[in-house]
């Protein structure tokens, strides 16, 4: 038969892949029983399927192809994505063609792009397994994995990497481990290479357009918003590659990559705003959500309304519509702090003092009201104050953060405060340093002026203030970032989220 690979690029659907091994006779299939039936001939509720992704990886491919080809669960169907390759990838995959090894070639030098089409080649199917060319299995990987499918809500089943340097074992992975209730949304769990139920893949949207480091992330993200749980098999093990070309280290040689391809990679993300009425900074808010770099579909914004203003009302509903987003605008009845201007604090410390505690009240308040409307498939939820303006890529470097720095608990952006001009943030109750460009820096303090917070963080905040004037006012954000820093999470402060904090003037800080 003639080795001929196919060539394909942004074609939502590529034509199936073509099988270089011959059929099986049609006369063996009516003498073999269902429990010997070859896993090709299974019906697709029953068959599992694997989707190797390589680019440029030849010298690892043939140790990867014969441990997929070696499992104790034999795969139904198993094809190999050749994704740009320009070394003697095609080659290899020739020389097990007679085995049933299916082979693609695409040009999207992208391998989230490259899975989904392996995937959407092959036959339909009850559980998929994707594998990079550079990694091999354990002889009873698939099997191992197929036994944690215990519940009918689970789906995806990961186990463990054993990571290998220069050929040898240097010891299992630090970051996989048990995925409990809130984790996720910290720092991902599971390699890439844990075995889905097709059902649960799909209605996750397979894998997003991304292709970085955060793919794998971003799609168990979609899982969890999808209702699906997550089992992890301790005794399944992935022989897992450490070399220098690996996908992995991408964001330590090049983190702008990651970042720019974050909005691609995001799951639901809660974008919560309150407004007292504020009417010049409404034009603000708009042009923020207007220009803001993401993908619309992947948030909700839930705006509490507090004015008690008719006209204010009609407005703010204006700019909801206008922005294209799904929002939920919830109104509430309570009289909002009146502001109060600057001036009169410069002559009278404790009229700021007191209003600073009212105000603490009301929004602590406000934020636990806000909470009761975001949706239960959020896994991040953003604060965004309605005075500030954060630049359009703000939430790229602020989801990036907490991909990077698994114990931070909140991402916040810089903003300067009206009295002083100096940072909203304290480094134990001095002033803060902001960090360069493309860093973080933890803080003791901030504010909610624009912070990212895992869910399970959110919903753990007591949303209340501190102390009242006599014993000196601690608001309700920085009670926020002591409840934070009291779970073992860290607040940190990324400078690349410069944020302007518009006044009534329509000046901006």
């Amino acid at each position: 038969m003639i080795f001929r690979p196919h060539r394909i690029g942004g074609a939502p659907r590529p034509p199936a892949a073509e099988s270089l091994s011959p059929p099986l006779p049609a006369a063996a299939v009516k003498i073999l029983s269902f429990g010997g039936m070859p896993p090709h001939l299974l019906p697709p509720d029953k068959r599992t399927v694997c989707v190797i992704t390589c680019h440029n990886y030849g010298r690892f491919l043939t140790q990867c192809l014969d441990s997929c080809l070696g499992q104790t669960a034999p795969f139904a169907h198993i094809i190999l994505v050749d994704d740009a390759s320009t070394d003697n990838t095609r080659q290899v995959a020739a020389t097990y063609a007679k085995r049933g090894v299916r082979y693609l070639r695409t040009e999207f030098r992208n391998y989230s792009l490259a899975r989904n089409a392996g995937y959407r080649a092959l036959p339909p199917a009850s559980h998929v397994l994707f594998v990079d060319a550079d990694n091999w299995l354990v002889d009873n990987y698939v099997e191992v994995l197929h036994r944690g499918f215990a519940n009918a809500n689970i789906g995806a089943c990961y186990g463990n990497l054993l990571h290998y340097r220069d050929n040898r074992a240097v010891g299992l992975s630090k970051s996989v481990r048990a995925c409990k209730e809130g984790w996720l949304e910290h720092a991902n769990m599971a390699d890439a290479c844990s075995l889905m139920r097709c059902e649960a893949f799909e209605q996750a949207g397979m894998w997003s357009e991304g292709g970085t480091v955060m793919s794998d992330w971003s799609l168990w993200l979609r899982f969890r918003r999808m209702g699906w749980k997550m089992q992890f098999c301790p005794d399944a093990i992935l022989n897992y590659r450490i070399h220098g070309q690996q996908m992995s280290v991408e964001w330590r040689t090049d983190p702008r990559k990651v970042v720019e391809a974050a909005p691609k990679e995001s799951a639901l993300i809660a974008l919560v705003t309150l407004f007292s009425g504020r009417g010049w900074a409404l034009p603000s808010y708009a042009r923020f959500l207007r220009n803001l770099q993401w993908n619309k579909k992947n948030i909700v914004v839930v705006a509490v309304d507090n004015s008690g203003k008719p006209e204010f009302n009609r407005r703010l509903q204006t700019v909801l519509r206008d922005s294209g987003y799904v929002h939920i605008l919830v109104p509430d009845a309570t009289r909002a702090v009146a502001d109060v201007p600057s001036e009169r604090f410069a002559a009278d410390p404790r009229l700021r003092q007191r209003h600073n505690h009212q105000l603490a009240v009301q929004m602590a308040r406000l934020y636990a009201v806000a909470r009761q409307f975001v949706p239960a498939a959020a896994t991040h939820v953003w604060t965004i104050e309605d005075d500030i303006e954060p630049p359009p890529d703000a939430l790229k470097h602020l989801i990036f953060g907490l991909y990077r720095f698994q114990q931070a608990g909140m991402i916040g952006g810089l903003a300067r405060s009206r009295f002083g001009a100096r940072w909203i943030a304290w480094d134990n109750g001095n002033p803060f340093e902001a960090p360069s460009l493309g860093d973080y820096k933890e803080a003791t303090e901030t504010g909610f002026l624009c912070a990212l917070f895992p869910r399970s963080v959110w919903d753990a905040l007591a949303f209340k203030p501190g102390p009242g004037v006599p014993a000196g006012n601690v608001a309700y954000d920085h009670t926020a970032c002591r409840d934070i820093r009291s779970m073992g999470r860290k607040v940190l402060i990324s400078g690349s989220v410069r944020c302007k904090h518009w006044q009534q003037d329509g000046t901006h800080l």
